[in-house]
């Protein structure tokens, strides 16, 4: 059932797009700004023959043409696009773009963007999740060298939005490194540099093999889910002090955490620290407990249960002092 309150989830359902996808490019595009506007020199020179750096001397030059050369609306729709979005012209698609309060604007300029990617072509690349094929096809040749793309991605996954992940054999960069930390993690010879060469390939065939799947060496939505399962399941808790063990805990907790717990481990963490210590570095240490207490954000039974702890240990190092 479509959320007919939410614009984005209306405009999407027209196309069986995931409205994740609109929001995300939107991010990019304009931030939500129903206003946006953006002249673009190298559109007009083509457009008209003729060069302007702005839009004012554009227009002065031809009027049709220098409309057609600017993005317009949360989409940023090139006016000379216009068509592709279901108007006559771009004189129409701004005309429209303008009309009604911003809520009535947003609107219709998300159902123009659902349009112009259905007659582009583009709608088969977002309802498969294909996002380079779509930051190719809505931002041009150089949306992968210029990073569109990437940026594409990280808004997509900001908003939950559903994607094919394929990554093979000569790519780069962060989702590499986050195959191969995945792999070295769960075992598997591979040198997590950020490149997918032959030792990451062959690293993930043997995964494939192990999981089931088919192998290809290359990492797919299945072999990516199979990664992030294996990679839950066999994740080991890395060396932590007492400290960060009852920040995570308290963290887990929403800051509430079990008032023995956690006199029982600031205790027994300070009693590790202690031993060899003169007076005077004893109490340095306290102190810097003390802050770290505060630091912690508990709610006060458990800060002052602590603090008695600290009292407790206080005295220890009294009478070890007299032992002395």
């Amino acid at each position: 059932m479509t959320d007919n309150s939410d614009p984005y989830a209306a405009a999407a359902a027209m196309a069986a797009y995931d409205p994740a996808w609109l929001r995300a490019t939107v991010d990019i595009e304009s931030g939500g700004d129903v206003d946006a506007w953006r002249f673009e020199p190298h559109a007009f020179k083509r457009l008209s023959g003729r060069a302007a750096k702005t839009r004012a001397e554009a227009e002065g030059l031809s009027p049709r043409r220098a409309l057609e050369a600017i993005s317009w609306g949360v989409g940023q729709i090139m006016g000379f696009n216009a068509k592709l979005a279901n108007y006559a012209d771009a004189e129409a698609m701004i005309r429209d773009f303008e009309t009604g309060d911003d809520g009535r604007r947003l609107e219709t300029q998300l159902l123009a963007m659902v349009a112009f990617c259905e007659n582009a072509g583009l709608g088969p690349a977002i309802r498969s999740g294909d996002t380079k094929a779509f930051a190719l096809g809505y931002n041009g040749a150089k949306a992968i060298e210029w990073g569109y793309h990437a940026k594409f991605v990280r808004r997509l996954d900001y908003w939950g939005g559903e994607r094919t992940r394929i990554v093979k054999t000569g790519e780069r960069g962060l989702a590499v490194r986050e195959i191969q930390d995945a792999l070295k993690r769960l075992g598997y010879d591979v040198e997590a540099d950020g490149v997918f060469g032959v030792q990451t390939a062959a690293a993930v065939r043997e995964f494939q093999a192990d999981c089931g799947l088919n192998v290809d060496g290359v990492v797919g939505n299945k072999t990516w889910g199979a990664l992030k399962l294996a990679k839950s399941e066999a994740a080991k808790v890395p060396p932590m002090t007492r400290r960060d063990a009852v920040k995570e805990v308290a963290q887990a907790n929403r800051g509430k955490i079990e008032i023995g717990g956690a006199a029982a481990a600031l205790a027994a963490w300070i009693g590790t620290q202690l031993q060899g210590l003169g007076l005077e570095d004893a109490l340095s240490l306290l102190r810097r407990a003390s802050e770290g207490l505060a630091r912690l954000d508990l709610d006060w039974r458990t800060a002052v249960m602590a603090g008695l702890g600290l009292v407790v240990v206080w005295l220890l190092i009294r009478d070890r002092r007299r032992a002395v």
